[in-house]
């Protein structure tokens, strides 16, 4: 039986404790997989752009994919849809994670969609976990025989960045797009 929760109490609960921690994560994940809370539910949370809030839906999502891809597959064109409206680094990255953990369940489609929204990270934001998931992703993309954007400019931008992450990877996907 599915418990039955607004989005402003499944808001709550996941805003609770410390922002460093996992918080009530763990006790959401488990109504999800127990089919006593409803993934949409968990995914509908995105809207609020709260980065502590999305960083532990997309926890979620990721516990979920990795515990059977089928559980996140029917979100893919969610996602596509959304990405065009949430700017939350969390949500950005998310992608990137998808991307790369669930390849070989994406259709050709979404793969491309993917690419396409993955590389729209690296000129929306700073966030260096966005941005080096992001890179990250492409990569794995360019060697999987994906045509990717041109990112020419950005790149050479991200390439001369303080942050030693952002900047090694910028430089390797620089080097595989040259």
């Amino acid at each position: 039986m599915e418990k039955r929760f607004n989005q402003e109490k499944l808001f709550e609960i996941l805003k609770e404790g410390n922002p460093n921690s996992l918080g009530r994560l763990l006790e959401i994940y488990q109504l999800v997989v127990e089919k006593q809370l409803s993934i949409s539910n968990i995914y509908d949370l995105y809207q609020f752009e709260d980065v502590i809030v999305s960083m532990r839906v997309s926890n979620i999502l990721k516990r979920l994919w990795r515990l059977n891809p089928e559980h996140v597959l029917p979100f893919i064109p969610l996602f596509l849809k959304d990405e065009k409206r949430y700017m939350n680094p969390t949500f950005r990255w998310t992608l990137a994670q998808i991307f790369k953990e669930l390849f070989t369940k994406l259709t050709d489609e979404d793969k491309h969609s993917l690419v396409n929204a993955i590389s729209r990270n690296l000129t929306i934001g700073n966030d260096w976990i966005m941005l080096a998931q992001s890179m990250d992703a492409l990569v794995f993309a360019k060697k999987k025989g994906l045509t990717i954007p041109n990112l020419l400019k950005e790149l050479k931008v991200l390439s001369k960045d303080s942050r030693k992450v952002v900047k090694n990877k910028a430089i390797a996907l620089l080097k595989l797009m040259e």
